[in-house]
């Protein structure tokens, strides 16, 4: 499918960009977000602009009325350096290799699966899992932008069934979830969309995945990660049990989805998977005492 081009650019907001695209800080998003957002930037139809690459990292097509995405156009530098040194853009900076293929469900607009697609090459592949319909069109347009013709996008949530399910999200478009919010909460998860919901599984036994190899599967699906897994068993035992890098939830981790941890590790343990944390390189093993928050997990088979 071809990408309806992008308007060129001349206004303001390429100025504005100019001087906010090299600064290395995100606090000036949020605030200029306020700004925009006063000027009536929020309530208009999608306006399709072109992040340029930061260094390795591939270009991006964002929509500036979307409030999340228009941060990340305005301070690609803040974004790109933030997401590529936390625990797993350092992981992926390290390990992927030319001719591997990783699997990213919750792939958002899609920072890691471009910057997966640009390591691995035309001999990998990258299956790039995203369920929010508005959120998915930047991550497909950026894939095409960029040619990466061995990155598959796949508008669909990820769980321990097939049907569909309300998802719920966050108003600037920085969050969405399959998990409702309690009600005392519900107010932040205020949008909600009917999505198309499948497992691992599935897509592997209809051949959607079309690859012989998965190296590594990323799973960061806002408290549903306990259903995803449970949907992904017979896919890891399939592919020789690849690594999973999973974002978990501890007793006090979310108020929607407390407690995913033990559940997620139990499933895996029982593939013969361990749970460790992954800081400068080195591993330690995780346990259920030392999960109380949100946390980036990688499970490896022992």
């Amino acid at each position: 499918m071809d990408v309806v081009p992008v308007t060129p650019d001349i206004s303001i907001q390429r100025r504005l960009r100019s001087c906010t695209r090299h600064v290395p800080f995100r606090v000036g998003a949020s605030l200029l977000n306020l700004i925009l957002f006063a000027t009536g930037c929020d309530d208009r139809p999608p306006d399709w602009q072109v992040s340029g690459g930061v260094g390795e990292y591939p270009s991006m097509e964002l929509n500036i009325s979307c409030p999340f995405q228009r941060r990340m156009f305005y301070f690609p530098v803040a974004y790109w350096r933030r997401l590529m040194t936390l625990p797993f853009g350092r992981y992926i900076a390290g390990t992927l290799q030319p001719g591997q293929t990783f699997v990213d469900i919750g792939a958002s607009v899609g920072f890691y699966s471009l910057c997966a697609s640009h390591r691995v090459g035309p001999t990998g592949s990258v299956f790039a899992v995203e369920p929010e319909p508005a959120t998915f069109e930047s991550l497909r347009r950026s894939v095409i932008r960029n040619r990466f013709e061995w990155t598959t996008c796949l508008n669909v949530a990820l769980s321990d069934h097939v049907g569909r399910m309300p998802l719920y999200t966050v108003a600037d478009g920085s969050a969405h979830s399959l998990v409702p919010e309690i009600p005392s909460r519900a107010s932040r998860y205020s949008g909600q969309a009917s999505v198309r919901v499948t497992t691992l599984d599935r897509l592997s036994d209809e051949g959607v995945l079309g690859t012989d190899r998965i190296d590594l599967i990323k799973i960061d699906v806002e408290g549903a990660e306990a259903r995803t897994v449970e949907g992904s068993l017979a896919t890891l035992e399939r592919f020789d049990f690849p690594p999973v890098w999973a974002e978990v939830r501890g007793p006090r981790g979310s108020t929607r989805a407390p407690n995913t941890f033990p559940v997620v590790a139990g499933a895996l343990e029982n593939l013969g998977y361990a749970p460790f944390f992954r800081k400068n390189g080195q591993l330690r093993k995780a346990s259920v005492s030392q999960v109380q928050g949100i946390a980036d997990i990688l499970f490896r088979r022992l």
